[in-house]
């Protein structure tokens, strides 16, 4: 598998749970946060170690600690919060667009 394959392949992954997306997400806000603001996520605590774990394993870790013991996100990691908010960003445009087509009724449905 090429590089390119691969580095999709892990960022795809990342992205496919719902708790590994709030980490990243609140990484990618915060720019580097401790476990205790990762535990105010509401992800129960061996949940929220699983998935820590699962983004920081190599050769490809998604996130990592600073020298202040901060979770941060890589270079991969970066790509992987860019990707998450520009998709959320999309599909919440999209269903705007869809929901505002579908919930307004002509002018004419309900006069006589």
């Amino acid at each position: 598998m090429s590089k390119k394959n691969k580095d999709e392949s892990i960022i795809f992954e990342a992205a496919s749970h719902p708790a590994r997306r709030k980490i990243i997400k609140l990484i990618g806000e915060k720019g580097g946060v401790t476990y205790k603001d990762l535990s105010k996520l509401g992800i129960e605590t061996g949940t929220l170690y699983f998935h820590l774990n699962s983004l920081m394993s190599k050769p490809y870790p998604i996130i990592q600690r600073d020298e202040k013991k901060r979770y941060i996100l890589t270079p991969l990691g970066e790509l992987t919060y860019k990707l998450i908010t520009e998709t959320e960003d999309k599909i919440a445009w999209i269903t705007t667009k869809e929901t505002s087509k579908t919930s307004k009724l002509p002018a004419n449905i309900g006069k006589p």
